[in-house]
């Protein structure tokens, strides 16, 4: 009897050293070069144009790939990141992959604030599905420039949110889904100043789009604060080059008593206001693209 159990305790002893042998060279031996170029190069097969940048790969624990210093860029561009991070982490999800679709879940740090969630893969008989879900927390949008570019108006503020689009293709806005976002504490600066004022300061911008194949509709846009409030409509056609997608935006905003105290109610600015407005509202409507936007009264 004692010697069966010893035995067995030699058994446990070989088999727990196996297990972290095997974890052990599994770590140290991974093929984080060969890796890291394999998702580099397919990056670029399947979005000509942009170039995905790896410092570097490891092996993660509970299994999973860390990425370290991960960037992505247009060619052209290579000094403007149109994302980065420092520390991106991925993992199985471990039940999907008995399934037919399998999530891969995701983490990173970026621009001050957290972004994760999962993006999930089915393999079809012509081009595989996928479906994503991200979820956005206190990026800071002074410390992310490209997303003042995308708007073609310079804006800072914590962004929060949360985007779900399912069944797309390889380009993201293929699918259909839904995307909620607020940029609280927010600044905006126009770059072409409009009735002699450059910028508006807000408290939260709530917004609550549609996304259904390459079209963007603006369910609810609410923009509130103690300079402005107000509220936007319309569609936004998205193109592959974001900067060139289509705008046919209406809006209203009723300017307050923090602007007038800013701005000063003898102002140049507040005159020419005034003389826009109608019942205390000023209407305008957004043409053009993210990169050419044109901004016209109604």
């Amino acid at each position: 009897m004692q010697e069966t159990r010893t035995k067995k305790r030699a058994l446990l002893v070989y088999i727990i050293y196996g297990m972290l042998l095997m974890f052990f060279l599994l770590y140290y031996r991974f093929p984080s070069t060969a890796l890291m170029n394999h998702i580099e190069s397919t990056f670029q097969k399947k979005y000509p144009g942009y170039t995905l940048s790896i410092e570097k790969t490891d092996i993660d624990f509970p299994p999973g790939i860390s990425f370290l210093n991960a960037r992505v860029f247009k060619n052209h561009l290579p000094e403007i990141a149109f994302f980065e991070t420092k520390h991106l982490k991925t993992r199985p999800d471990l039940i999907s992959l008995f399934r037919d679709r399998q999530r891969f879940r995701f983490d990173c740090t970026a621009y001050e604030g957290n972004i994760s969630g999962y993006f999930g893969i089915k393999e079809t008989n012509t081009e595989p599905i996928y479906d994503t879900s991200i979820s956005i927390s206190d990026i800071d949008l002074e410390k992310y420039p490209v997303f003042s570019k995308m708007l073609g108006h310079e804006i800072k503020g914590i962004l929060n949110g949360r985007i779900d689009i399912k069944d797309h293709g390889i380009v993201f806005f293929d699918g259909k889904g839904e995307i909620n976002l607020t940029i609280s504490k927010g600044r905006l600066e126009v770059v072409k100043p409009i009735i002699g004022i450059n910028s508006v300061n807000f408290d939260n911008l709530l917004m609550n789009l549609l996304i259904e194949k390459g079209r963007v509709e603006l369910r609810e846009v609410e923009i509130k604060g103690r300079e402005i409030q107000g509220s936007l409509s319309g569609n936004i056609i998205l193109k592959e080059d974001i900067s060139n997608s289509s705008l046919n935006i209406r809006g209203t905003v009723e300017p307050m008593g923090g602007l007038v105290s800013r701005l000063g109610s003898g102002s140049r600015s507040m005159k020419l206001l005034r003389r826009r407005l109608r019942n205390g509202r000023l209407s305008f409507r957004i043409s053009g693209t993210f990169e050419s936007p044109r901004f016209n009264f109604t």
